[in-house]
């Protein structure tokens, strides 16, 4: 990206980009999703392969390369994408609302992880690229973006005031932070706007992420900035990254802070963690002593806050790994997420991870069958989880490949598409025979159509 571009993503939580792709390949990209949405049913997950052409998209340079500033070398496409489609809208005694058969949320909010919960990060390591394959005018219904929205708590009118229609021409790319407000918008014309969400994720700690900065307080400060946490934006942002900078000093007010907070945050939606641990993440090593302290907490949710601290500073919290590697055997399994996160982050030794891994994905938990959403349990997330610790961690023995294997057949299908990653990049014989075979049983045949040929 241009370094206008790289600050606007950074700061703002988006870009439009415009990759040199010919004009028929959108052309054919809308004409295939038409089909597929109108004739058939919207696929989710399976977009990609009912409309393979998208991977040109994908895979052009541009986007490579855009994709590879903000989330680094070795990113992965998640196996969560979808086809938004926005039907005409139609005049109902409440005014226009929305054209029956639309799978756009017309209206403002913040994305929430699949298949479960996940922390919101400030730190990039999700982003989304939404893609329309014709020509998108505001008249069509257009994705709406709310610039800098990805570190907010909550949204207000006045945020609600600032967002604009992200218009653009056929093949727009707007790349976006995972976290920014968005929503779809009305469509006041006569034909169907089709727009592809396609989510990425960071695999590789980069030495430093592109944060807010403020100034480093003076330490009579620090009282009134910790009592503006979680209130107002933009004074708790400020707040934050104010503390952040003020160091050592800064360290023991909000580990107290923290610590004293009753009232949990965690629910299977989007997740915002307190804002002391944001602080305490960006704070650095200096947080390290106080941020172990904290796991031995009484609260889950101190401990949840403090486990996503040490996991937001990646590699330089190395020496947490062995206490959190002992949060692999509690009983609540937010917590166990939490701290697979946060170990694939940081990293660990493969002698004493990996069995707790193998334990995790191979092993079924009767206390977390409960479906909590989509019919998802927390078993299954723990298990996503578990299989992207060890993505990022980027283990490749005979010990790792031959896990991965077995868990490829996971009932949730989310393991399976990042387990194929770690034996493709593996690159070894079997690994690689492995991810073809499995490849082969889930191909979807995308020149086959109800009412045109089905065999």
């Amino acid at each position: 990206m241009t370094t206008t571009q790289r600050q606007q993503f950074f700061t703002d939580g988006y870009v439009s980009l415009h990759p040199e792709l010919p004009a028929a390949l959108h052309a054919r990209i809308r004409e295939r999703l038409a089909f597929v949405l109108k004739q058939e049913f919207n696929p989710g997950n399976n977009i990609l392969p009912a409309v393979p052409e998208l991977q040109q998209v994908l895979d052009s340079p541009e986007l490579v390369a855009a994709l590879t500033e903000v989330l680094g070398e070795g990113y992965v496409l998640h196996p969560h994408r979808f086809c938004h489609n926005n039907e005409p809208a139609q005049q109902t005694d409440d005014g226009l609302k929305a054209g029956a058969g639309t799978h756009a949320y017309i209206g403002w909010h913040q994305d929430s992880h699949s298949p479960l919960a996940r922390p919101r990060h400030h730190a990039c390591r999700y982003a989304m690229v939404l893609y329309y394959p014709q020509d998108t005018p505001k008249e069509l219904g257009p994705t709406q973006l709310i610039p800098g929205t990805q570190f907010h708590r909550t949204l207000t009118e006045a945020d609600y005031a600032r967002g604009f229609q992200a218009a653009g021409p056929a093949g727009t790319c707007t790349l976006v932070h995972f976290d920014i407000a968005h929503g779809g918008s009305l469509n006041l014309t006569d034909q169907t706007r089709y727009m592809v969400k396609l989510v990425f994720v960071r695999t590789q700690e980069p030495e430093s992420f592109d944060l807010p900065t403020q100034p480093a307080p003076e330490p009579s400060e620090i009282p009134s900035l910790i009592a503006a946490l979680n209130g107002p934006h933009p004074a708790r942002l400020q707040a934050i990254y104010a503390l952040a900078a003020a160091g050592e000093p800064a360290v023991a007010p909000l580990c107290d802070a923290l610590a004293s907070r009753t009232e949990s945050g965690w629910h299977e939606g989007a997740v915002v963690m307190d804002d002391t641990a944001y602080a305490l993440a960006a704070l650095g090593t200096p947080a390290l002593p106080g941020l172990l302290a904290l796991l031995e907490s009484p609260s889950e949710w101190v401990q949840m806050n403090a486990i996503f601290a040490l996991g937001e500073q990646g590699r330089k919290a190395r020496a947490a790994a062995p206490a959190l590697l002992e949060k692999l055997s509690h009983p609540s399994h937010a917590i166990v997420r939490t701290a697979l996160d946060a170990l694939g982050q940081v990293g660990a030794e493969e002698a004493a991870l990996l069995p707790e891994l193998r334990r995790l994905l191979l092993t079924d938990n009767a206390v977390w069958q409960e479906p909590l959403y989509r019919t998802w349990t927390g078993e299954n997330q723990v298990r996503v989880n578990a299989i992207m610790a060890l993505l990022k961690l980027g283990w490749h023995s005979d010990a790792v490949i031959d896990l991965v294997i077995a868990a490829l057949n996971d009932p949730c299908g989310y393991v399976g598409g990042f387990g194929l990653e770690i034996l493709e990049r593996s690159g070894k014989p079997e690994a690689l025979r492995t991810a073809l075979h499995y490849l082969k049983a889930h191909r979807w045949d995308n020149t086959l159509g109800k009412g045109v040929r089905t065999y």
